[in-house]
């Protein structure tokens, strides 16, 4: 029988409390898996490839809501320990969008200025 699976492997910081999820402690690493039921079989309408498709959709969310738990349970015992490890103070206007808008803008006038030198088109200089 075909099934889903997810595996995962998590490095918490030191000194972090084991994660549970409704009083159980979740693993380090798993793997999550869930069957897929077999395919009815396929109409005039459907295609067999449809029809697998559909039988795998309750799988794969079953899949993905239990490894969303498990995540979600480590990132709540986790905390803010890891804030230390990305604490970068990023004054405003200088973040990440704004940093790639500037790279985007500078490539644009090195585009811009590179077209400018060769305005008569025969690709010499005069």
């Amino acid at each position: 029988m075909a099934a889903v699976s997810f595996t995962y492997t998590v490095a918490p910081p030191a000194g972090t409390p084991e994660a549970t999820f409704n009083g159980s402690p979740v693993p380090t690493s798993s793997t999550i898996t869930a069957p897929v039921a077999p395919a009815a079989a396929a109409s005039d309408s459907r295609s067999p490839t449809d029809a697998f498709y559909a039988a795998a959709a309750p799988a794969l969310r079953a899949a993905q809501l239990d490894l969303m738990d498990a995540l979600s349970s480590w990132k709540d015992s986790v905390g803010d320990r890891e804030k230390a490890i990305e604490n970068v103070k990023v004054e405003k206007g200088k973040g990440k969008a704004a940093r790639m808008m500037m790279a985007t803008k500078a490539a644009d006038a090195e585009e811009s200025d590179d077209e400018d030198e060769d305005e008569d088109g025969d690709g010499s200089e005069e």
